[in-house]
């Protein structure tokens, strides 16, 4: 089983460290994968920028295997690069249970 974290841009301003850092650790760790998913940020075609910056954010704290993933509409969510990158997620985390 993963996790998944829901949460808008106030990371930047520094109010989402501390929960932040607890989430990673509460997912098991910083050596786990993250992936950003910035479907938010789609309408403004920001996405790209947007899941880089995220990536940098969870780095910052420590996370080592952080990736943004391009899911923000059907079409994407169908691409067995995306399928596959949840999957290694998933498969990661059951490994260590």
């Amino acid at each position: 089983m993963g996790y998944i974290l829901l949460e808008g841009g106030a990371e930047f301003g520094g109010e989402m460290e501390a929960p932040d850092l607890r989430a990673i650790e509460l997912a098991g760790g910083a050596n786990l994968p993250v992936g950003i998913i910035p479907a938010a940020a789609a309408p403004a075609n920001d996405h790209l920028n947007t899941g880089e910056n995220r990536v940098t954010w969870f780095r910052s704290l420590g996370a080592t295997d952080v990736t943004a993933l391009p899911l923000t509409d059907r079409k994407s969510a169908d691409d067995p690069n995306v399928v596959e990158a949840l999957r290694r997620g998933k498969r990661k985390r059951s490994e260590r249970e």
